[in-house]
């Protein structure tokens, strides 16, 4: 038997795809079963708790006729490389494939897939070449069996563990905390990009991949622990369609995912900030309104937002983003840097200073009021 350990938020894919691959079986009149065990719980050594179930396949060459059906050999072309791919159903047999030829109709030419196939009675090999395998089994259905038993080999090999060793899973919240973390700070300075092509999740991947020590200690990810149970409660909570939703709900219920998962997993960071963004915009466009008479200077104490910096022929210029205490939006084009005239700004910090209100503006239904001639009055922290 084969023994295969398929992680519980992937069972359903895995049924779905056996009760194809059944029903063409017993098309082509082939017994074919495997065994599913009852879900198993397991925690590791770090205390992260999963579930997992077992399926054991028999080992057993499929059988049409008086044949079994031991292997299936393809030529594959991808790209510029072009390499033989050889699927056996039984690993008990060892024999080799012989080119390409077909030993039904006694031709030897360049075929795309060939299976081999072993008498019952006599248990001599047979190799057959896929356009003859019809006629030589008197069966329609054979071939399409078998390729797709060959695509579910492929399938199941990359869900194959080695059970004497713990499956390779993270946990899931752990993944939404370090995404938050790369996210705010590996364009900052502290995980810098190796390339431009390094992606969030591939930068995730290479701190995984490092030692424990080359990953953020617990207290750089501390602040991203409520951050990241939202994410997980999200998409538990999230009853929408489409394959997309329904995977990322899959891994929020089981807790953990596997290495070639990270990427999809971490995208549920990224998609939950997009859904707060759109939520905190449709509320400013409700509750937005310009501040003061354009033209009129007068004394602001507003809460620091953001700054967004653009290159221009003289040097660059900086686009500041404020809010008042009730959320409206105020913006000052400068320059100059805030640390230039108030020392050093943090996020949420409240600045009180003299501004000229320069223009009411509307951009997708949020009001917004543009200052300019900033002079410092004083800073205080938020």
């Amino acid at each position: 038997m084969k023994d295969i350990r398929v992680e519980s938020y992937n069972i359903i894919e895995f049924n779905k795809k056996f009760a194809k691959l059944k029903k063409i079986a017993t098309q082509a009149g082939i017994k074919f079963d495997i065994e599913v065990s009852d879900l198993i719980t397991h925690t590791n050594l770090e205390g992260n708790t999963f579930e997992y179930h077992m399926i054991s396949i028999p080992e057993i060459a499929p059988r049409v006729g008086n044949y079994s059906v031991v292997g299936h050999k393809e030529y594959v072309t991808i790209e510029k490389s072009s390499f033989d791919k050889v699927c056996m159903f039984d690993e008990k047999h060892t024999v080799q494939f012989h080119k390409y030829s077909c030993d039904h109709c006694k031709t030897n030419r360049q075929r795309k897939s060939v299976f081999m196939l072993q008498n019952n009675d006599n248990q001599e090999y047979i190799q057959v070449g896929s356009t003859c395998l019809n006629t030589f089994t008197n069966t329609t259905s054979l071939k399409y069996f078998v390729n797709y038993l060959s695509l579910f080999e492929e399938l199941m090999e990359s869900e194959r563990e080695s059970l004497d060793r713990e499956p390779d899973l993270y946990s899931t919240k752990y993944i939404f905390q370090l995404t938050a973390f790369v996210m705010d700070t590996h364009q900052g300075g502290i995980y810098r990009k190796t390339s431009q092509e390094d992606s969030t999740a591939e930068l995730i991947k290479i701190l995984l991949l490092g030692n424990i020590s080359d990953r953020p200690i617990n207290d750089m990810l501390d602040k991203y622990k409520e951050e990241s149970a939202a994410v997980n409660k999200y998409f538990k909570d999230n009853n929408g369609s489409g394959d997309y939703i329904n995977n990322l709900r899959n891994f929020a219920f089981a807790g953990s995912c596997r290495f070639k998962d990270i990427g999809l997993v971490c995208s549920a960071v990224s998609v939950y900030r997009g859904i707060l963004e759109r939520n905190k915009a449709n509320a400013a466009q409700s509750s937005s309104e310009h501040v003061g008479e354009v033209g009129s200077r007068d004394i602001f104490t507003l809460k620091y937002v953001k700054t967004v910096s653009q290159p221009n022929s003289f040097g660059m210029t900086f686009f500041h983003t404020f809010e008042t205490s009730y959320g409206s939006v105020v913006v000052n084009k400068s320059s100059k840097n805030l640390e230039c005239d108030f020392g050093e700004v943090e996020v949420g910090d409240y600045l009180t200073f003299k501004a000229t209100i320069k223009q009411h503006k509307e951009y997708n239904g949020i009001k917004s009021t543009v200052i300019n001639r900033v002079a410092v009055v004083e800073s205080k922290a938020g």
